[in-house]
């Protein structure tokens, strides 16, 4: 749109020393003006005054804006550095689960030293070397995590990545690498679809770890804590002191004694059971994604017979 013109009335203004027919001669003059010239005008440069707008609204983000093609479904997000827009889900961007180190079902104590390779310290982050250690600050909101040399990581389920290009950022002084390539923060890779992914962290702190789908990184996602504890259950469940012991009940015959514990969501898979059981040895043992079954046989069958569940997972280090 060209810039708006604005005339001048180009008749005689009506005044106080025209004669009455001067005067109402132009009169009439003017308001046929403004009527057929002067509104018209004005209507055109309220339009191009809304454009303006427009286009200072639009030119206030650094760079061009995203095209909306293909991305029905997700909201336009300014990136983490606020310099830039990019469409991103409005949930869910994160492939990263415990990325602010707020979940510790085990209890893992800052500093303390693991006792073999890959050995899981905060839920979904384990230590690669015997020996080693991963150190926090922080409380339940958040923690700030130190890497040591040997690196902490987290392995990304191949279910979760649906293939494309991929961004990572994070808040911190270690160094990173995905799939065993270095990067830095704001770094896009391509990642192939199903198939698992390690990030590891090393020889710095590191927290707000995010890697997600563009190319812009976007700020770190947040989700309710009862919300990420329910997704790193589907990885590990250490039950609390009250839901560890599961007592045995007798079939009809009173024959023998068996338990089904259900777990608190479905495994990633079928997981690995630590347990102590209080009389000599199960007949059956059964082990699904859901729930963990043991019997005992008659031999074994007591009105006290129970099983202490201390530990559930399914977790990856590769």
């Amino acid at each position: 749109m060209s810039d708006p013109t604005i005339t001048d009335y180009p008749g005689t203004i009506p005044g106080k020393s025209q004669s009455q027919a001067a005067f109402d001669t132009n009169v009439d003059a003017f308001l046929n003006w403004l009527t057929a010239t002067n509104v018209p005008e004005y209507k055109i440069f309220a339009i191009w005054i809304r454009a303006r707008v427009l286009e200072v609204a639009a030119t206030a983000l650094s760079g061009d804006l995203p095209t909306i093609t293909g991305q029905a479904g997700k909201a336009l997000v300014v990136n983490a550095a606020e310099t830039a827009a990019a469409f991103a889900p409005l949930s869910g961007r994160n492939l990263i689960i415990n990325g602010s180190g707020r979940i510790n079902q085990l209890g893992y104590s800052s500093g303390t030293a693991t006792g073999s390779d890959n050995e899981f310290a905060l839920d979904q982050w384990f230590v690669r070397l015997t020996g080693q250690n991963l150190t926090f600050t922080g409380t339940d909101a958040g923690r700030t995590m130190t890497a040591p040399a040997g690196g902490a990581a987290q392995v990304i389920d191949g279910p979760n990545v649906t293939g494309g290009t991929y961004v990572i950022n994070w808040t911190g002084t270690a160094t990173c690498t995905v799939n065993g390539t270095s990067r830095a923060k704001g770094d896009t890779f391509t990642l192939g679809a199903n198939t698992n992914v390690i990030v590891i962290f090393s020889s710095g702190t590191f927290t707000n770890v995010q890697l997600e789908l563009g190319t812009v990184p976007t700020v770190f996602e947040r989700i309710d804590r009862g919300s990420e504890l329910t997704i790193c259950q589907q990885y590990a469940w250490i039950p609390d002191a009250a839901d560890r012991l599961w007592l045995m009940a007798a079939d009809n015959n009173g024959l023998a004694r068996s338990v089904s514990v259900p777990f608190p969501r479905t495994m990633r898979a079928a997981p690995v059971v630590t347990y102590t059981l209080t009389f000599g040895t199960a007949s059956e043992i059964d082990v699904t994604k859901d729930r963990f079954v043991i019997s005992a046989n008659a031999a074994n069958a007591e009105s006290s017979n129970s099983v202490i569940i201390t530990l559930v997972q399914a977790r990856q280090t590769a």
